[in-house]
This record gives C-alpha cells, sequence and structure tokens, in this order.
C-alpha cells in the first residue's frame, strides 16, 4: 500500500549481495589465539595452586589463608594448617611502597578481623587476649 493510501504498491526487493566474503579472518585468527593463550594462563594457574591464593589470599610467610599448606624451604614459619584461618589481616595496611607496588605491612592469617581499628601493639595484644585468638 502506498502513501496516504494510495493504491500504487511499491515492491521492495532484498537480497543479499552476491560478492559476500570473510573480511575479518585476521581479526578472527587474532582473537582465536588471543581466547588460546588467555585459557593457557587460566589452566596454569589453576593447575599450579596460584588461584587459591588469588581467591583466598596468603600471609608474609608464604601460607595460603584457609587451606593447609607445604613447608617452603628457608621461611621459618611456612607450612602451617590454616584451615580454620580464612581472612587476611594486615597489622599496617598503609605502609605502602609505591615504587614496588606492595604493601610492606606484616600480613597474617586470621580467623575474625577485628572490628575496631587497632592503632598500637598494645591494641594489638588486648584484641588477642580478650579474643582468645592467636594471630600468628
Amino acid at each position: 500500500m502506498g502513501c496516504c493510501g494510495s493504491a500504487e504498491r511499491t515492491k521492495r526487493e532484498w537480497r543479499p549481495l552476491e560478492d559476500r566474503s570473510c573480511t575479518d579472518l585476521p581479526w578472527f585468527l587474532l582473537f582465536t589465539v588471543f581466547c588460546v593463550g588467555m585459557g593457557s594462563i587460566c589452566g596454569f594457574t589453576i593447575v599450579t595452586g596460584g588461584a587459591a591464593r588469588l581467591l583466598f589470599g596468603y600471609d608474609s610467610y608464604g601460607n595460603t589463608c584457609g587451606r593447609r599448606n607445604e613447608r617452603i624451604e628457608g621461611m621459618q614459619l611456612s607450612g602451617l594448617d590454616h584451615t580454620d584461618r580464612k581472612f587476611v589481616f594486615f597489622l599496617d595496611p598503609c605502609n605502602i611502597d609505591i615504587v614496588q607496588r606492595k604493601i610492606k605491612s606484616m600480613a597474617l592469617c586470621v580467623s575474625l578481623c577485628p572490628t575496631e581499628e587497632l592503632k598500637t601493639y598494645q591494641d594489638l595484644k588486648r584484641f588477642a587476649m580478650m579474643n582468645g585468638k592467636l594471630i600468628t
């Protein structure tokens, strides 16, 4: 039906282009290589156990929180059983090394994070005594 009630019909003919070809083949190959590379990196991390360190965190001695750990040679307090300690507690989280992009604070695995701010060593000691928890 035409415009404004006109009886004239215009027939539209739509047909795909005759010369169709894949124009994005190089980008498809690059994307495929990228996906295979990312899958390999992800698989390697899961197989070697590094993914658990990202999910649960780790302390300053190389122990992954929330897991039973293996002993690391040269680290005195490594290889501890932290299945009941699932959280990471930083003693001084504001002590940041900007050049190395690391937190220079001591990190420990704890079963429960403190609810109040611990500013001094005495506050830390009082938190451990009152709650009956060992922080290390």
